[in-house]
């Protein structure tokens, strides 16, 4: 099993690290195949995802599926 202690402090944020990972590739997925009510928004949302890495994704959830057809 895994031992999250000094020496498997580690695997923890690797584990975090994946985590994160799958949800932002998930989020920019859903970003591109998504019909919003103003297509510019489509690609605004992208550049959100991309350039603001930690909060963009989460901002995405909260906010998109007002603007979404």
């Amino acid at each position: 099993m895994f031992r999250i202690g000094p020496d498997g402090f580690p695997v923890l944020w690797g584990i975090l690290g994946v985590l994160y990972l799958v949800f932002w590739i998930y989020t920019l997925v859903d970003a591109v195949r998504s019909n919003f009510k103003d297509p510019t928004m489509k690609i605004i949302w992208i550049l959100i995802i991309l350039l603001a890495q930690v909060f963009g994704p989460i901002i995405y959830w909260l906010v998109s599926p007002q603007q979404k057809v």
